[in-house]
């Protein structure tokens, strides 16, 4: 994969990004992340173990990391665990192949989105990535309309309390619901799709002021914050580096 080959192609269910890394500190993604340099190893930390230098990593959602390429360039696919079966989803991620042959998989990947424009010859972005559906799980209807809802509008700024009459229970009874059905706090969800959603605005040209109210963020600085812990880089960091970015919405 060339040098200028920056790509960003997602859905509501997976991202798949190649280019750029900048210098990111210390990061939280809400989605499984499987990371793979374009060429070379890279050096990750993961937690509070020490620094490893691998071909390729998964790392788990809102566990803390950071890491560093060569040449400051990465490939990493980005994995929301909503209504993934997390009990098998390493296994999908971690197929019996060196993991060396990931970066030359998503190598490949991004030279057909370059060459074709999109992935129009797969059912989905996750088959034309892994070559198989991800595994879902069963969850409680309530649950499942209270993620469709935030999902569709993540700048909404629906509390707990309204979720929870809309599923006929109890603020406490929602919450511990929520946190079962879905494997995260509620409020970490909401939080996580909110910045999630900067994807939507890294090709539009609007101010940051301009994003951050879009994106439900009561001031600049709560955005910058909110980005920033989940990135490990600021927005206008994020919106510089995405100049040259080829964006596919799906």
């Amino acid at each position: 994969m060339g040098t200028g080959a920056n790509r960003l192609i997602f859905d509501s269910d997976m991202v798949f990004y190649a280019g750029l890394l900048g210098r990111p500190r210390t990061r939280v993604l809400g989605a499984w992340t499987l990371y793979a340099p374009a060429s070379g190893a890279m050096r990750i930390t993961v937690g509070d173990e020490a620094p490893m230098d691998v071909p390729a990593w998964v790392v788990p959602p809102y566990v803390p990391h950071s890491l560093r390429t060569a040449d400051q360039r990465i490939q990493c696919v980005l994995v929301e665990p909503d209504f993934i079966d997390v009990a098998r989803l390493p296994q999908v991620l971690s197929p019996d192949e060196p993991a060396s042959c990931w970066g030359e998989r998503l190598a490949l990947f991004a030279e057909r989105l370059t060459a074709q424009g999109r992935v129009d010859d797969a059912p989905s972005l996750e088959t034309a990535l892994l070559g198989k559906a991800l595994p879902r799980r069963r969850i409680d209807p309530r649950i499942f309309s209270v993620i469709e809802r935030i999902r569709q509008d993540p700048a909404s700024l629906v509390t707990a309390d309204e979720c929870a009459t809309d599923c006929g229970l109890s603020a406490s009874r929602f919450i511990h619901l929520f946190t079962s059905e879905c494997g995260m706090p509620f409020r970490s969800f909401r939080t996580w799709k909110r910045a999630r959603s900067l994807l939507n605005a890294v090709d539009s040209g609007a101010t940051l002021t301009q994003i951050a109210l879009d994106l439900g963020y009561s001031d600049s600085a709560y955005f910058s914050n909110s980005i920033r812990y989940f990135t490990g880089l600021r927005p206008r960091d994020i919106l510089a580096g995405s100049r040259t970015l080829v964006v596919d919405r799906r």
